[in-house]
């Protein structure tokens, strides 16, 4: 019964499974969020404690460096949580190491949660080799700002003529860079 439970929060919050190691009867749920985001999640974890008809109860824990508890708890196979919330670009990383379990009976127990509800790009960040681990919660908008200065010290202005500069373009000149000279910080990219 657990698992029939798991697949109705799962949808509210968009989350990825992580495996199960506490009390059957509670889901325990791991973020980061705080400030508002961590007030608006526990608001939606406590409607769904309140509705009578739930045989589980969830249990929102917000935890500070997370990424670091959760690799703790996996490796020691103890304290581990049932649900967390983990950004796209750990996801291929964390279905490696094998610490997420694919989203399928989850999928097919509620077929509105399927990839024609979502942005492709938020969706398909969760899928690794055809197999879905996650479900998407939200979608960050990116910006790339350039210096047009170093555009033409590095004479590439020619990556406006379309009025697009791409992110290949940019990183086409990280090897011809001078020191204190860079490209993208690529790190929240997926």
């Amino acid at each position: 019964m657990k698992k029939v439970m798991l697949m109705l929060f799962v949808a509210l919050f968009a989350i990825g499974l992580i495996g199960c190691d506490s009390d059957e009867n509670v889901i325990e749920f791991w973020t980061p969020l705080t400030g508002d985001d961590g007030a608006y999640m526990d608001k939606l974890v406590d409607e769904y404690n309140d509705q009578s008809d739930q045989e589980l109860e969830i249990k929102h824990v917000v935890t500070s460096e997370m990424y670091t508890k959760l690799y703790t708890v996996m490796n020691s196979g103890s304290g581990i949580p049932d649900l967390t919330l983990i950004h796209a670009d750990r996801v291929p990383s964390f279905v490696k190491q094998d610490l997420l379990e694919p989203i399928t009976p989850i999928m097919e127990a509620q077929p509105e949660l399927n990839e024609d509800n979502y942005l492709e790009e938020a969706w398909n960040a969760g899928n690794i080799d055809d197999v879905q681990y996650t479900i998407p919660l939200d979608i960050h908008g990116s910006a790339m700002y350039y210096n047009e200065d170093l555009l033409e010290k590095y004479d590439v202005e020619h990556f406006l003529d379309d009025d697009v500069v791409t992110f290949d373009e940019m990183l086409s000149l990280e090897v011809a860079l001078d020191v204190g000279d860079y490209v993208v910080n690529d790190a929240l990219l997926s």
